[in-house]
């Protein structure tokens, strides 16, 4: 068998790396992992995986509740996301999930729900029932660190009711990287690389990779490490390795690489002090919004969230912080639980912080002396000079939002007779504390392409005047992002006068060029979305 893992990965290839991501990850393609199977994309593998997922749900259900209700019941399908995820990652899964089959109901839908606050959900959830040892209060901070198998993500809570319906809000913009347990496989293939050089390299994926009894045995050994302190303990893992000596590292006679706690804890250690890193960072900038004692628990979920080891070093790491850690006793089910919670009771945060900028560049007058005279333009209608490359941020780092908050932008623009009357803008994004004036700023990265198209037969309420025999339209109107819709996605909609105008998209671009194309709807809108969950 070829496996191909970690196509999750590879859905978010455009994302820009941060501080506190795994720095080996890209010299995993040369190891044979993050590869993808011939003629294939991320986004089709996944939709592959997503189809068994949808047709297995389809048939369990047809099975329990028979076929002929099953038909003629709406369906809502929760989808978890890591909240790092660029939007573009989040629209490709959106794209693979319905390509599989979800939501292809008249009265189907699909939502987001980012992968911290599903935990978080199922978390304070637990703290708020009477029987709860660890029962929350109002008031209290908790920090939720997801520690996944490929991304780590920490999101920070105030609760600020517990009944009698628990309510809470996010206190600072969430933090993460792609820093999780995948790390530690590879640190391991490279240890293996050092020690038994190309004897090791030579050996056919199938043998090393993802899958194999190789990677299964060293899996086992992963997650019990910690249990113990005794470093000297020595781990086999079976291997056959032709040409290979007999020494400290391997048993010829019985195929076996041997490694002790040493070589483990090596394997273990750059994770985790990224880890802890993200968590200082975390609990230093809640410190900054709210106070000194702001978080008072951190409460590890995530299939990584399980590690003896991990556990153990974040439990140090909070005495010394005076911090409570929690470990649910399934802290992996703890998201896919939150995610159905979500769509069960409506639990949600009632206010959330948004992790980066997001703006549109503007065409404000022009400020000589200040503005570049590269961005001018002569304005046709008024003959106004105008800058063309400021940027306006209508959403800032750490700020509110929740399921009203819009993006809106007055657009004027001069549509003369022949043009194409296809509009197409930029939506931008900065993950920089402080936001770039200017559009060319390094630091600023596009998002999606906003499209929009109206008829000719739509001119007739906008003001007009011939130009050297040339008929010329002043058009008027406002462009709408919603930010925080429950949906999870981003909504793009244009109007004028207070009327929905046009037809509009949202198009994401991939590092290879190749446009998304979503779904066209008169007046509607583009979206994201992200990996598997939870349905109802």
């Amino acid at each position: 068998m070829t496996c191909y893992s970690w196509t999750k990965l590879l859905l978010d290839e455009n994302a820009r790396a941060t501080e506190f991501d795994d720095p080996s990850l890209k010299r995993s393609e040369g190891e044979g992992m993050l590869k993808l199977p011939p003629g294939k994309s991320a986004t089709e593998v996944v939709t592959d995986f997503l189809r068994e997922i949808y047709d297995w749900i389809e048939s369990y259900l047809a099975r329990r509740i028979s076929a002929e209700i099953l038909d003629m019941t709406p369906m809502e399908f929760w989808f978890t996301v890591p909240a790092i995820w660029s939007d573009q990652a989040k629209s490709a899964t959106l794209a693979a999930a319905k390509a599989a089959g979800f939501a292809s109901g008249d009265e189907d839908r699909i939502y987001l729900i980012p992968e911290p606050e599903a935990a978080g959900i199922a978390t304070l959830k637990g703290f708020s029932e009477g029987n709860s040892v660890a029962r929350a209060q109002a008031g209290d901070g908790i920090l939720i660190c997801d520690c996944g198998g490929g991304t780590v993500d920490i999101t920070s809570y105030k609760v600020t009711q517990m009944s009698p319906q628990l309510k809470f809000e996010e206190i600072v913009e969430g933090i993460g990287g792609k820093c999780g347990s995948t790390y530690i496989d590879r640190e391991f293939h490279q240890w293996m690389s050092r020690t038994f050089g190309q004897r090791f390299e030579i050996l056919k994926f199938e043998k090393t990779g993802p899958g194999s009894r190789f990677m299964k045995d060293f899996e086992s050994h992963k997650r019990d490490f910690g249990y113990s302190s005794n470093l000297d303990q020595i781990y086999e893992i079976n291997l056959v390795i032709p040409g290979a000596q007999d020494s400290a590292s391997y048993d010829t006679d019985e195929s076996i690489v041997k490694l002790n706690g040493h070589a483990m804890l090596s394997f273990f250690e750059p994770v985790v002090t990224k880890i802890i890193a993200l968590l200082s960072h975390q609990i230093e900038r809640a410190s900054q919004t709210g106070g000194r004692s702001t978080i008072n628990r951190v409460v590890l979920v995530g299939g990584f969230g399980d590690s003896p080891y991990l556990n153990s070093r974040v439990r140090e790491w909070c005495q010394q912080k005076g911090l409570v850690l929690t470990c649910p006793e399934h802290p992996q089910a703890a998201i896919a639980r939150g995610a159905a919670l979500r769509g069960l009771d409506s639990v949600a945060p009632i206010r959330r912080r948004s992790r980066r900028h997001y703006g549109l560049v503007s065409t404000d007058a022009f400020r000589e002396g200040i503005d570049p005279e590269s961005s001018s333009e002569i304005d046709m209608w008024t003959g106004d000079k105008r800058c063309t490359a400021r940027m306006y941020w209508a959403i800032a780092k750490g700020q509110v939002i929740d399921e009203e908050t819009k993006i809106v932008l007055r657009r004027r623009r001069t549509y003369t007779e022949g043009q194409s009357l296809d509009q197409n803008s930029k939506l931008f994004a900065c993950s920089s504390d402080v936001a770039p004036e200017y559009k060319w700023d390094p630091a600023i990265e596009q998002v999606a392409e906003l499209k929009h198209a109206v008829h000719p037969s739509q001119l007739g309420t906008f003001d007009t005047k011939v130009v050297r025999g040339v008929k010329h339209w002043d058009l008027r109107y406002d462009r709408e992002i919603s930010m925080g819709s429950k949906e999870g996605t981003l909504n793009f909609k244009v109007f004028h006068d207070g009327v929905e105008w046009g037809q509009s998209e949202i198009q994401y671009q991939t590092r290879r060029g190749e446009k998304r194309t979503p779904a066209r709807t008169f007046g509607g809108s583009g979206g994201l979305l992200d990996a598997v969950g939870a349905a109802h």
